[in-house]
């Protein structure tokens, strides 16, 4: 039997990584997946594809997910998800539990640790700081990714944590070498 296509007003389950309502956004890049939105803000990032098929490539990324609003957030309260996508479509949709979460001081970030890349599909690390202004700062790497399918020169991030969400698009350069870095 074939699957029946997603039509227009479908509504979006958000948590499966899939995009239900057929918008081109997948879960949290769709609105309707958040009570509330912020621009995010890359300051870096690299992104090393490897070869494609090989569990080779490296990718990180520092970017402020939000100038204000965000002083309450908790990632040991509630889940994290990261996504990001191009032209290829969804390229990575990790949720994070927030029992994966630690917050080792008071004004310390909160962190993610999996030193085998399994719990989010390669990403090894996370790290949200909170100041007290309500901004957000987050960053993430991951190592022996297949990131084939991310050899193209644009990328469109997306961090839910609760019901917050931060996305950004931003072009990146070609570095030579095979890496494609931001600025």
């Amino acid at each position: 039997m074939e699957a029946s296509p997603v039509t227009a007003t479908s509504r979006e389950d958000c948590g499966n990584c899939v995009d239900d309502d057929g918008d081109g956004r997948t879960d949290y890049e769709d609105p309707a997946c958040c009570a509330q939105t912020a621009a995010m803000q890359v300051k870096k990032a690299l992104i090393v594809p490897g070869p494609a098929g090989a569990m080779k490539g490296n990718l990180s990324l520092i970017a402020i997910l939000a100038q204000a609003g965000f002083a309450d957030v908790d990632p040991t309260r509630d889940d994290v998800t990261v996504q990001f996508r191009n032209q290829n479509g969804e390229l990575l949709c990790a949720n994070i539990a927030h029992q994966r979460w630690k917050h080792g001081s008071r004004r310390g970030p909160f962190q993610f640790g999996d030193p085998t890349g399994t719990v989010a599909q390669g990403l090894r690390k996370m790290q949200i700081k909170v100041s007290k202004s309500g901004s957000a700062r987050f960053l993430t790497a991951g190592k022996k990714m297949d990131l084939g399918r991310y050899a193209r020169p644009e990328l469109t991030a997306t961090v839910r944590v609760g019901d917050r969400c931060s996305t950004a698009s931003i072009a990146l350069r070609n570095r030579g070498n095979k890496k494609f870095v931001f600025p």
